[in-house]
């Protein structure tokens, strides 16, 4: 190899080596910023919006930009079904979607950001900007602890993230999830579709009024008998199996929408009065429990004081189990009208 050579090799690894140290101390600065000022609002990671995690979400308050405040309360009792466990209980007293009002509790117990901006930050966002002065709502979570979180939520930061504050604290964040969709247009948008359930077997009797002639409505009687339906009016006969598939249809009755809430707007629905109205009478066995007394013994009083505790206990009783007939009776009022571009539905209520 001669000398030329050599030389030149030499100098072509000190400049890749100058390079490598030059380029290295840059992004060892470049880290340094980042981690130190967050330039521009970025982060490295994402952070946990709520640093300290709720526990079981018991009760929300949304406080909508309309000046409405729509509370939802969690069935915390042995008893609560599974499918209905929230109602809403103001400004409307119903029961609500469950897995709707859960998302509240399960969106910001999990939300994460990568992005903040302080007040007067350079390349940051605004109140205003953030759609945060006011609010588009402002949601209150409180856990079975009495533990609470204050959220305002803003405006879509993208389709995927929202301008999110924690009530009191003047930092925005750019919340890694799609928050607006929680929020909707109004409360009755909450409330269960599932509009009635029961047992088809437990139907007893059915009853219909027919208006679609006029003023001379028929009414149409059916009642289960051991035989199975039979037609009581206006004639006697044995029922169809179409009375069979209406009383499954009706058992697990649900809506697409639930409309209004005004009953001066009825006749306008087409529901003042209604064209077919149905009225299906149910019957169902339910377990209830008894308290049962026992009688203490007349000489238990002269028994040693140890005895005596024991009686006491025994006086307050056990309790069995029995049964009893519970009788519902479910009214459908159906109309002739459909909302508009949406022929193959109908107003009910």
């Amino acid at each position: 190899m001669s000398f030329k050579t050599t030389l030149y090799l030499a100098v072509v690894l000190l400049s890749l080596g100058a390079f490598y140290f030059i380029t290295q101390a840059r992004l060892g600065a470049v880290e340094e910023s980042v981690e130190g000022s967050r330039p521009y609002g970025q982060s490295p990671v994402s952070r946990e919006f709520l640093k300290d995690k709720l526990g079981d979400v018991v009760k929300i308050v949304c406080e909508t930009k309309k000046d409405e405040t729509w509370v939802f309360q969690k069935d915390t009792s042995d008893a609560a079904d599974a499918r209905a466990d929230w109602r809403m209980t103001s400004p409307l007293d119903i029961k609500v979607m469950s897995w709707e009002v859960q998302r509240f509790a399960s969106q910001f117990n999990g939300l994460m950001y990568d992005i903040s901006y302080k007040p007067g930050e350079f390349g940051g966002v605004t109140a205003g900007e953030a759609g945060l002065d006011p609010p588009e709502a402002t949601v209150t979570l409180t856990d079975a602890d009495g533990n609470t979180a204050s959220i305002e939520i803003g405006k879509a930061a993208s389709t995927t993230s929202t301008y999110v504050r924690l009530v009191g604290s003047d930092e925005i964040c750019v919340g890694n999830a799609n928050l607006k969709n929680l929020v909707k247009s109004k409360a009755l948008d909450y409330r269960d579709r599932q509009a009635w359930r029961f047992e088809p077997s437990d139907a007893t009797r059915i009853e219909i009024i027919d208006r679609s002639d006029g003023d001379k409505p028929v009414t149409f009687i059916f009642a289960r008998r051991d035989a199975g339906w039979m037609m009581e009016s206006p004639v006697t006969a044995k029922a169809t199996a179409k009375i069979d598939q209406l009383v499954a249809t009706l058992s697990s009755l649900r809506v697409t929408s639930w409309q209004d809430l005004r009953n001066q707007r009825l006749a306008m629905y087409g529901l003042e009065p209604a064209v077919l109205t149905v009225r299906v009478t149910v019957e169902e066995e339910i377990e209830v429990e008894e308290e049962v007394e026992e009688e203490v013994e007349p000489d238990a009083e002269a028994k040693e004081s140890e005895d005596a505790q024991e009686n006491d206990d025994a006086q307050e009783g056990d309790s069995k189990t029995t049964t009893k007939t519970e009788i519902t009776t479910y009214v459908l009022h159906l109309s002739d009208r459909s909302p508009i571009g949406e022929e193959t539905k109908v107003y009910l209520r």
